[in-house]
């Protein structure tokens, strides 16, 4: 019996040296397998790492942008209404004028816009009571003779004059006057403002 178990033996040992080789071999292959696992993994999370940095970085920057247009807006309509109030503040200023300089004022609109001097010059119902014959005068004076008259009329306005001809009116209040003149002289405010 020892043949046959010396057979057995070998037959036992060299089954367990091949079980042990083909375990190395399969841990092996198992330990490549899972670093080639890692290694993927890992490039794949840097790689998601990436774009979503890429991702952040593009959406603050977009919304940065977002928010310095805003203040550039803000600050866009501040200056507007800066403006607005300084043109305000300048027709409140031409209706406080003294009435001297008033006077001549409204006789110097009077004679540059008369057409004809025949016209009828009408003037804010205070203007017409303070100093309405006196810018006739003085308006057909500028005109070498004009022939201007005190419209009993009188029209809502904060100051100025209007020259009406039968149906044909010339309006030159201070109101339609700045208006006309505001997109000119707007830089030239805002640079007094900002500048």
């Amino acid at each position: 019996m020892n043949g046959i178990e010396n057979i057995i033996a070998r037959i036992g040992e060299d089954a367990a040296r091949e079980a042990a080789s083909i375990t190395e071999n399969a841990q092996a292959q198992a330990e490549a397998v899972l670093t080639d696992c890692r290694a993927k993994a890992e490039q794949e999370a840097a790689a998601i790492v990436a774009r979503g940095k890429a991702q952040a970085e593009t959406k603050e920057e977009r919304l940065v942008n977002t928010a310095r247009l805003e203040a550039k807006k803000e600050l866009l309509g501040a200056k507007q209404a800066m403006v607005d109030e300084a043109f305000s503040r300048a027709l409140e200023q031409l209706g406080k004028l003294e009435q001297g300089k008033l006077t001549a004022l409204l006789a110097g609109l009077a004679a540059t816009a008369s057409s004809n001097g025949c016209e009828q010059v009408i003037l804010s119902e205070k203007d017409r009571t303070a100093c309405g014959a006196q810018v006739v005068e003085q308006a057909n004076t500028l005109l070498k003779g004009g022939k201007l008259t005190l419209s009993e009329e009188s029209r809502p306005m904060a100051g100025g004059v209007i020259l009406k001809d039968d149906k044909i009116e010339t309006n030159c209040s201070f109101e339609v006057l700045l208006h006309l003149k505001r997109e000119e002289l707007t830089a030239q405010v805002a640079g007094v403002l900002f500048g």
